[in-house]
């Protein structure tokens, strides 16, 4: 079967991906209809001009040096920048290009990932208040993210563990080589069917040991979703609070936090 450039063009424009063909000097030279859907400009307006005045300010001469790596043979991958809609409101894509030897053009496609680039900017945010609140509380909390990954301490845990344990695997060194098994089993298995995790173990602090109760209950955000697990450990005989009903009430409390502020 003979495929006419026709045949081409409304496969080019059937893809809901982001499609482009650029010439080396900073100019599109075909887009296809996802484009215009994007951006609400259609496509003699993005073929008229240099695509660097579609640029967020800041992302302009990120953009001018990475196409110059794609003039000279190096493919792109995974590049990101900022585009401006017709009403200027911001569209983040990631790029993928590379350069075409005989026709010296540069092909490439790009996935819109402004939402995942909201929600991660959302999660700092709210990482940070939330560590604000936490950094209040005369109790040791932690938050893991949904991979289980702790995203946050509150300052009282820096205190009992005299170190800055920013990620789970560091946290682990200090546990007691005898408790550390028992411990990653039971998070792990705890993590995997979303139920409350409580156990007990030593915390090597400050060439001492601690004996800790911890609890942790998987919270969601507003929409249902599992979010990760939030948590309150205590040095057991510790004169500042004790009993695991305390705990309980804290971690009531301390759950609608997320619902709150992550949605």
């Amino acid at each position: 079967m003979e495929n006419t450039p026709e045949f081409y063009r409304k496969f080019f424009d059937l893809c809901p991906g982001l499609l482009c063909v650029a010439g080396t000097e900073g100019r599109f030279k075909a887009v296809n209809a996802a484009w215009e859907k994007l951006l609400q400009l259609d496509a003699d307006y993005l073929t008229s001009r240099p695509y660097f005045d579609l640029l967020h300010p800041d992302d302009q001469q990120r953009t001018i040096t990475e196409t110059k790596k794609i003039a000279k043979g190096q493919s792109c991958a995974n590049f990101e920048n900022r585009y401006l809609t017709r009403d200027k409101h911001i569209k983040w894509l990631s790029w993928n290009a590379t350069r075409t030897v005989e026709d010296d053009l540069i092909i490439a496609s790009a996935a819109d990932i402004t939402f995942r680039k909201t929600f991660e900017q959302c999660l700092s945010d709210n990482i940070t208040r939330l560590q604000e609140i936490m950094d209040h509380l005369n109790v040791s909390i932690w938050v893991t993210d949904a991979h289980g990954k702790r995203a946050a301490f509150s300052r009282n845990w820096y205190e009992i563990s005299q170190r800055l344990p920013l990620a789970s695997e560091e946290m682990l060194h200090q546990i007691h080589p005898e408790d550390k098994e028992r411990y990653t089993r039971a998070f792990t298995n705890g993590f995997n069917e979303q139920r409350p995790i409580i156990q007990q173990y030593r915390l090597k602090a400050g060439g001492e040991e601690q004996l800790m109760i911890d609890k942790g209950i998987p919270w969601y955000d507003s929409e249902g979703k599992f979010s990760g697990y939030i948590g309150v450990c205590l040095e057991i005989n510790s004169p500042k609070i004790a009993g695991e009903e305390v705990i309980d009430r804290l971690l009531e409390e301390l759950r609608t936090f997320p619902m709150q502020h992550y949605a």
